[in-house]
């Protein structure tokens, strides 16, 4: 049942397109939301400041203001308790990083469907519209002790921290873009917990390893019957996630004949499971994560659709070798990791000087395996990881894929240190050239290329 007008907290929708504000109240009142409209930023923010039923600004950038940037500035300040949606009609990734970044609660592409632009409103506004009273606060957290292990010194993470901290206060897909083993799903999770939908579930999914056959059933569920096999029905993914968050990791590999599905659930929050004539409504905030580069899934690996609906907050994780400020305190959190109540170990700071100067190729990853074989491998009767204890670690005799490194000065030359870390990183794929990339972090084409070049050069071929 609608909210009565006198308990129902209100929208206000500021659009110099007369059509368009008409539209937006009607859509609002046939979810039994109250709105009004104000033609300019003037009128808009004398509005917020004269009416505290106003919850919500849904702000309509046009030519003189193409990313509503000012006013949501100064609603900000007149009002730092409404929720702001920026509707735009020329959508662009810097234009949505910014407003997310300065505190909108999502940016949204228009024209779009009416159930996605409400479902944007809803979630603003803390509360379901399947009979959900409109007067509920909104539902906020400032809260990000989630990234107080994702703290940095390094200049490199102030940006990725920052929009981190907006991709919280939002609902708007978030694309992690960054090496293998940068941390990428660490950070999913954190924005995850700290963002209102904390409370529901948190879904990770990896692309790669779902069978292309079965990744649409998978993801979006199947009916009785629809293929062999289907002998019930089956939710998927997305439905688990509903209310919650699903990440979708390496989702530059989605096959394209799953991405239209992907699109529409992007577009108008519906999946249709495999076998089934009817959408089902859901409600999973996606967050996806991608070890190519931003040029690389635009050329050829996504529908340009598609892509443009992901890349609207886009946060890029820098690899560990720009971020060796954060290793005095990176290091003793993860070796945390592995201690027990009966044994907490520690480093010297020799150990720390030598891992300074480690690649690490494979990012924090690596560096939390070569730490896990450093505490496993300590002799009992001591407690404290020395230099000599991480070296052993490093030469070429020892056998743990990730780390297979010498550092003496003439094996420090960029070809050697290619040559085992795709040595190794084959070692750890048992020969599968399209995970060894994965690991390395380059694309498959780029690892072909390197193998033939080591076979042109005879000396630079790995050793695996």
């Amino acid at each position: 049942m609608p909210p009565e007008p006198s308990s129902a907290r209100e929208l206000l929708v500021c659009t110099a397109d007369r059509s368009r504000g008409d539209a937006l109240l009607a859509l609002l009142a046939r979810h039994g939301l109250i709105g009004r409209v104000a033609p300019t930023e003037p009128q808009a923010l004398d509005c917020l400041d004269r009416n505290p039923r106003l919850a919500l600004l849904i702000v309509d950038t046009d030519v003189q203001h193409p990313d509503g940037a000012s006013l949501l500035l100064a609603a900000r300040q007149v009002r730092s308790d409404v929720g702001v949606i920026i509707l735009s009609d020329t959508p662009s990734i810097r234009a949505a990083t910014e407003a997310i970044r300065r505190g909108a609660e999502d940016f949204v592409p228009f024209p779009c469907s009416d159930d996605a632009l409400m479902g944007s409103i809803t979630r603003a506004l803390g509360a379901s519209t399947q009979g959900a009273p409109a007067g509920l606060p909104i539902s906020r957290t400032t809260d990000d002790d989630q990234l107080a292990a994702l703290s940095s010194l390094a200049p490199a993470m102030t940006r990725p921290l920052e929009l981190a901290r907006a991709a919280m206060r939002s609902d708007t897909p978030v694309l992690i873009v960054g090496e293998t083993g940068t941390g990428k799903e660490r950070l999913a999770r954190a924005i995850h917990a700290s963002s209102p939908r904390a409370a529901r579930a948190f879904v990770p999914v990896n692309c790669t390893a779902l069978p292309a056959d079965l990744l649409e059933s998978e993801l979006f569920g199947h009916r009785r019957g629809a293929f062999t096999g289907a002998v019930s029905d089956h939710r998927g993914l997305f439905l688990a996630a509903n209310r919650g968050t699903i990440f979708l990791d390496e989702i530059a590999d989605l096959p394209r004949a799953a991405q239209p599905k992907l699109l529409r659930v992007l577009q108008d929050g519906e999946i249709r499971p495999v076998g089934g004539l009817d959408r089902v409504r859901v409600d999973a905030r996606i967050i996806a994560a991608t070890n190519r580069t931003i040029r690389e899934m635009h050329d050829g690996a996504m529908r340009d659709d598609l892509f443009y609906r992901l890349t609207i907050l886009v946060i890029e994780l820098p690899p560990l070798r720009l971020r060796r400020e954060d290793l005095p305190e990176l290091v003793p959190r993860l070796l945390a990791r592995f201690q027990s109540n009966a044994r907490r170990c520690s480093i010297t700071h020799e150990a720390l000087d030598l891992i300074r100067e480690l690649p690490f190729p494979g990012n924090i990853r690596q560096l939390e395996n070569l730490l896990q074989a450093g505490v496993a491998l300590l002799p009992t009767h001591r407690d404290t990881l020395t230099r000599h204890d991480i070296a052993q670690l490093v030469t070429p005799d020892h056998r743990t894929p990730d780390v297979a490194f010498d550092f003496h000065p003439e094996a420090l030359r960029l070809s050697t240190l290619e040559q085992r870390a795709i040595g190794a990183a084959l070692n750890r794929s048992g020969g599968n050239k399209t995970r060894a990339a994965e690991l390395l972090g380059i694309s498959r084409d780029t690892l072909y290329r390197k193998l033939k070049e080591f076979a042109d050069e005879p000396e630079l071929r790995p050793t695996f």
